[in-house]
């Protein structure tokens, strides 16, 4: 939802003023932080003590892969959006 709300913003500037973007930026990454802090949270309460670490590890890494593969669809997105604009 954030997502198209940004896109749409890029694509017809409707915001008034860029403080508006920081503080809904802001908001994904408090949500962003909650929903990874929960995922280690459940993994510590729900998993045996000898495959913890393990699990752990495996959502870090997961994580990470998330988001390199986050960045490189962004180039493609960027050219998209600043060829079209």
């Amino acid at each position: 939802m954030n997502a198209a709300f940004f896109f749409t913003d890029t694509m017809d500037q409707f915001v008034p003023h860029i403080s508006i973007i920081f503080a809904l930026v802001f908001v994904e990454g408090l949500l962003g932080g909650c929903a990874y802090v929960n995922t280690f949270c459940a993994i510590h309460k729900s998993v045996d003590a000898e495959k913890r670490e393990f699990s752990m590890g495996f959502a870090s890494m997961s994580d990470s892969f998330g988001i390199v593969l986050a960045g490189f669809l962004a180039i493609p997105a960027h050219n998209y959006i600043c060829s079209n604009t």
